[in-house]
């Protein structure tokens, strides 16, 4: 069927027949010639970002960023799993997404327990086989909503993440500098001087003299004296 140009104002009365991991927080300007290869973040979910954006600052995104394994120290850790996307259960979302994969002795607990004892967000979680970090394909013995993150085992494989704010990128380099300088100067200074003196010079003399005197003296003598004689003359005119 083809889709309406605008938004309509009440849903339809057939639901889709797959839902969206979650809803949109604003429509697109424009849709995107070709669909993308993932499905893009949702939020409020439990293996997604909040929807609040974390206080991420305007011109951020926030984007999952994967946990760094020796973080995870609540729980009964067995051992870190190298687990590839393709592994993961047809029903876990965005399998792609960078993740600390351990295997854990949940007891009977879930991975969105485990993950969030550590501080962290659970992107997926998959009963395994055995003791080992083989993933069991009977994912759907129990509720594959949230991507697995509430199944609950007594050990499996659990992907914990964290969710960063990011500066987003720019679409491509401009053509043109920009005008302003930035508010800020470099914290140091360049460990090169310039090729090329400044076309101006500076409007008032440095605070402090130079340590070393200058190899040849000034061509002209200076127009006014000195306030203060030297501490000791030179010892030839």
């Amino acid at each position: 069927a083809e889709p309406t140009a605008e938004p309509t104002m009440d849903p339809t009365v057939e639901p889709t027949m797959d839902p969206t991991a979650g809803p949109m927080l604003d429509l697109t300007a424009e849709p995107t010639a070709e669909p993308t290869a993932e499905p893009t973040l949702g939020c409020g979910q439990t293996n997604q970002p909040p929807c609040d954006g974390s206080g991420c600052e305007p011109g951020s995104l926030l984007v999952p960023e994967g946990a760094d394994c020796s973080e995870l120290v609540v729980g009964n850790v067995k051992t870190v799993c190298e687990i590839e996307p393709t592994e993961w259960a047809s029903t876990i979302q965005n399998p792609g997404i960078a993740g600390c994969n351990v295997l854990v002795a949940t007891s009977g607990g879930s991975c969105q327990q485990f993950c969030e004892a550590n501080g962290k967000t659970c992107l997926r979680g998959q009963d395994n086989v055995g003791g080992g970090c083989a993933l069991d394909s009977r994912h759907d013995r129990q509720s594959t909503d949230s991507s697995g993150c509430n199944q609950q085992w007594s050990n499996q494989v659990c992907s914990c993440g964290a969710w960063i704010c990011r500066a987003e990128p720019t679409a491509g380099p401009t053509a043109e500098p920009i005008v302003e300088p930035t508010v800020e100067p470099t914290a140091e200074p360049t460990v090169e001087p310039t090729d090329e003196p400044t076309a101006e010079p500076t409007a008032e003399p440095t605070v402090e003299p130079t340590v070393e005197p200058t190899e040849e003296p000034t061509v002209e003598p200076t127009v006014e004296p000195i306030v203060e004689p030297t501490a000791e003359p030179t010892a030839e005119p």
